[in-house]
């Protein structure tokens, strides 16, 4: 994030930010599949489950994305989850008996009981 909020962005600019996030109540369970497969946050791409490791809890997007620039969010961030929402969250990986055709829209995803989706950030680079 440094290098984006020093070199990128002229002041006034806006970094346009998304990424996922782990929305679901079992962190525990997220963090024993990141320490098994993943050996997070090091090696990234290793393992059945590398998805979990690139998955932000929200503690983390704060400290790892946030804290880690000078940019100030333009809007604040609402992390509230609709449980109707969570209750769709579609299975993943998807399988041979999904209907691709069920024109569903889903916001959440769900992969042995661990819910994510995605989050859109804007930052602003401060005037100087």
């Amino acid at each position: 994030m440094y290098e984006r909020d020093r070199a990128w962005l002229k002041p006034g600019g806006v970094a346009s930010i998304a990424t996922e996030i782990f929305v679901g109540t079992e962190l525990e369970k997220l963090h024993r599949y990141r320490e098994k497969d993943s050996q997070f946050p090091c090696n990234l791409l290793r393992g059945h489950y590398k998805i979990f490791s690139e998955i932000f809890t929200r503690d983390e997007l704060e400290r790892y994305l946030l804290a880690s620039t000078n940019m100030k969010l333009l809007y604040p961030i609402d992390f509230s989850v609709d449980i109707n929402d969570l209750a769709g969250a579609v299975k993943f990986p998807l399988n041979k008996e999904y209907n691709y055709n069920q024109n569903i829209t889903h916001i959440f995803l769900d992969m042995n009981g661990i819910l994510w989706g995605s989050i859109h950030i804007a930052l602003i680079k401060q005037l100087t």
